[in-house]
């Protein structure tokens, strides 16, 4: 399977490159961005549902996304996402994914402040089963402070369905604080985040509380006639789960470490070669969950 979509990918993005100037934009009012890729993973798993297989594995990826934004009245915009993905891997099939993913946001500008609501749907499945349904519901306010700082607070609730593990059924409720550092405009900056979420469950020992903190640099610097993107990030996660769990007999706790790094390229006729790499340190109490892995990905992607 993976050798006759490799050769599909090479094709595809042979064909991408090779048509009119280069210019990948995402802020225009319409844009639809296709691309193929690969993956290297040392671990595969889904952290979702606690699955973790330990084994290394090559995955092809898919995705497809298209953006469109509007305004309704003055200082009034409508912004509309959706995102189709796809992971197919060589052998192990039982852990293919794919998911859509919709989204709508309403926002209203009142001086420097944003007043906004955002509604998102989710239906994603495993081995081309039904595994999982969300619903979201967020508004949020965001404001710049100067041209250097910007800040952004949120509340998010969700509403969680699984079709294969219905323990795992509940909803959440999430506070979020977001703030952007400016060094040198859009073209460099820093975001550090915070968020705290009560994450419910049918099944009590997996209910939890969650702590999040997240750090990110973004350098944007000229590449023959385009921009690439350089992207760093580090990300804190910890889960203090509610109940005795039945394996250790003791409440489980969870510290998770992420670690990224991507670069996206720009090519010919609005296309584009994004490199990603990921290291995931996650401990527990409970050893299934206790692992790390590493992964890297190649997309060729093109901007219509």
């Amino acid at each position: 399977m993976i050798t006759k979509l490799s050769l599909f990918f090479f094709i595809t993005s042979s064909v991408c490159t090779l048509v009119g100037p280069s210019a990948y934009a995402s802020d225009k009012d319409f844009y639809l961005d296709l691309s193929l890729g690969l993956e290297q993973d040392n671990n595969v798993t889904v952290s979702d549902i606690d699955l973790a297989s330990g084994l290394n594995d090559l995955a092809l990826l898919f995705r497809a996304k298209a953006n469109a934004k509007f305004d309704l009245a003055k200082d009034v915009q409508v912004k509309t996402n959706y995102v189709y993905s796809a992971k197919d891997y060589d052998e192990f099939s039982q852990f293919d994914q794919n998911y859509h993913l919709a989204s709508v946001d309403l926002n209203h500008k009142v001086g420097k402040t944003r007043i906004g609501v955002t509604g998102r749907y989710l239906d994603a499945s495993l081995n081309g089963d039904a595994y999982l349904q969300a619903k979201q519901f967020s508004p949020y306010l965001s404001r710049y402070f100067g041209r250097k700082f910007f800040a952004r607070a949120s509340y998010t609730y969700s509403d969680r369905t699984y079709k294969l593990r219905p323990e795992r059924d509940g909803d959440t409720h999430g506070l979020g604080l977001s703030a952007y550092h400016f060094l040198t405009g859009t073209r460099q900056f820093i975001i550090l985040g915070y968020r705290f979420e009560d994450v419910d469950a049918s099944e009590r020992q997996l209910a939890y509380d969650k702590h999040h903190i997240q750090a990110e640099y973004i350098r944007r610097f000229p590449l023959w006639q385009d921009d690439t993107t350089l992207k760093l990030s580090a990300k804190y996660e910890s889960r203090d789960y509610k109940d005795i769990n039945f394996v250790i007999n003791e409440e489980r706790q969870d510290d998770r470490f992420t670690y990224g790094a991507s670069w996206k390229i720009p090519a010919f006729a609005n296309s584009y070669i994004e490199l990603d790499l990921k290291f995931r340190d996650y401990r527990s109490n409970l050893s299934l969950v206790d692992y790390d892995k590493t992964v890297f990905g190649v997309r060729i992607g093109h901007v219509f």
